[in-house]
């Protein structure tokens, strides 16, 4: 676990973001394989037909942490149980939100786990200052944690970002339609407010409309540390 460290003075909080909108769906179901990222993206754009078309979005499912505060992941090829509060997030540019809510109702076949979609509901994006995103892939080549620690604080110096704290999980394999990707679950800290806000909003690295790059709030990284050492 490559750890990215500098201490910062707490900010205040500010205004939503109005770039971009979730659109949260309660989902029932009872299975996934682990790696749906691919098969989920596949799913939603059989009943929401521009998904290619925008380069924007973000496709999260909310299922919980499979093992370990979401650090670890199980086997590859695995299975993993969703439970009642299952959510899914398409983290959408304004003008694709009313459309986006034609996902209610559908069912979703993704390799042959049948899921439902519920009602959905918006949602602006609200500054926190730990973010956590399942899977990052900054490029499709294989690099070590320490190499993607130095890609992410390089790339996110041109966006204007100081990464104070990053803390990269273990790396696992993802399938893209390209072929497969090793990715790392990552978790930045003690952003300020406009950063929190751009990272959410245009995320990081590839595949975000596969879950890749896609952050969410998360609790603080202390608490993960402790969690990690026990």
């Amino acid at each position: 676990m490559n750890i990215h460290w500098q201490e910062n003075e707490p900010q205040e909080a500010s205004v939503p973001n109005q770039g971009m909108i979730d659109l949260h769906f309660s989902v029932s179901g009872q299975h996934l394989q682990s790696d749906f990222g691919l098969s989920l993206q596949s799913a939603i754009a059989r009943h929401l037909t521009w998904i290619p078309s925008e380069p924007s979005l973000g496709i999260y499912l909310h299922h919980g942490p499979d093992s370990g505060n979401g650090w670890q992941r199980p086997t590859e090829n695995g299975v993993i149980q969703l439970s009642r509060r299952t959510r899914l997030t398409l983290r959408l540019p304004p003008h694709r939100v009313t459309s986006g809510h034609e996902l209610t109702g559908k069912q979703l076949l993704v390799d042959n786990f049948a899921l439902e979609v519920g009602k959905g509901r918006t949602k602006h994006l609200l500054p926190c200052p730990t973010l956590f995103s399942r899977h990052v892939v900054m490029t499709p080549e294989l690099l070590d944690e320490a190499d993607l620690t130095n890609a992410i604080v390089a790339h996110f110096h041109t966006r204007g970002i100081q990464p104070r704290k990053l803390l990269c999980g273990r790396e696992h394999v993802i399938r893209s339609a390209s072929g497969t990707w090793t990715a790392h679950s990552l978790m930045v800290a003690d952003l300020e407010d406009d950063e929190s806000l751009d990272l959410q909003a245009f995320g990081l690295g590839l595949g975000r409309a596969m879950g890749c790059g896609v952050f969410h709030h998360h609790k603080s990284i202390s608490s993960v540390r402790r969690d990690s050492n026990d």
